[in-house]
């Protein structure tokens, strides 16, 4: 069996064991905040009518190759849509947007059910997070790399992880700025008013998973150079998590956050990243 089916398998086995406790209404919830916070999130970026390019790709059939048993389906269809010259603006607005949308109204009808939701929400991320190599940014080095900027998720109350965590960073000679308490779209705001290149976001709460979702998005879409790590106790709560939110790295409760953030910043400021 492939690499690629392998992963897949443990995907599954993944899901389906989340599909046994009360988080399975997560997939349906995260894939109408993918819909929304995309439309909205683009909007305001570009505060005015968008032209939509000549696709050749039907919301229909995206959907499909997401539901797909070749988990390549729908990234190839991605990326031909760039080889035809489709905008990103236009894949966010219409096909990732759209799709999404016409996912969650077959959830509603009963047409999908928990664990191809989970998989079709996972590659829709996984494609998010790929299409920002589709613009290179260069990633100049500065003088101080051990920069991050650390935040728990609108709504979480327990941010003694995160406060330690940025603590035990400074003490190893990192930056750290430090965000607490924050709603969703002052926290965006925030993350955009900072230069860095690393953000951490922590969460405890299973029900944080979609206001994390809608937080990771949102800086996806208006910083698509961010390297996008999380934390706390969601990622042992949530089976299946790292692969639902396709972050750059997820740090466990029992990792060395030090070591794990030193790989992340050679990953961030790599010439392939």
């Amino acid at each position: 069996m492939s690499n690629g089916g392998r992963r897949q398998d443990n995907d599954a086995d993944r899901a389906q064991g989340a599909a046994r406790d009360k988080s399975a209404d997560l997939p349906a919830k995260a894939v109408r905040v993918l819909a929304d916070e995309a439309v909205y999130r683009l909007a305001m970026r570009l505060r005015g009518p968008v032209e939509l390019d000549r696709l050749d790709v039907s919301i229909d059939a995206f959907c499909q190759a997401l539901l797909s048993s070749e988990p390549q389906d729908a990234g190839r269809i991605i990326a031909q849509e760039r080889r035809d010259g489709v905008s990103l603006d236009t894949l966010y607005l219409h096909t990732i947007a759209g799709a999404s949308r016409q996912l969650g109204e077959m959830w509603e009808r009963d047409e999908i059910g928990f664990l191809k939701m989970t998989v079709a929400v996972g590659r829709i991320f996984t494609i998010i997070r790929q299409l920002r190599q589709e613009v290179p940014i260069a990633h100049p080095v500065p003088e101080n790399p051990r920069r991050a900027f650390l935040a728990s998720v609108p709504g979480e109350t327990h941010t003694l992880g995160v406060t330690m965590a940025a603590a035990m960073l400074r003490d190893k000679g990192w930056e750290i700025d430090l965000l607490t308490g924050l709603d969703h779209d002052a926290l965006v705001e925030a993350c955009l008013a900072h230069d860095h290149l690393i953000f951490g976001f922590s969460a405890g709460r299973e029900d944080a998973v979609v206001a994390l979702i809608r937080l990771i998005l949102a800086v996806r879409v208006e910083r698509p150079s961010a390297t996008i790590v999380v934390s706390g106790h969601v990622t042992d709560e949530v089976p299946g998590l790292s692969e639902m939110i396709a972050a750059d790295a997820v740090i466990g409760e029992g990792d060395d956050i030090v070591a794990e953030m030193e790989r992340v910043m050679v990953q961030a400021y790599s010439p392939t990243a």
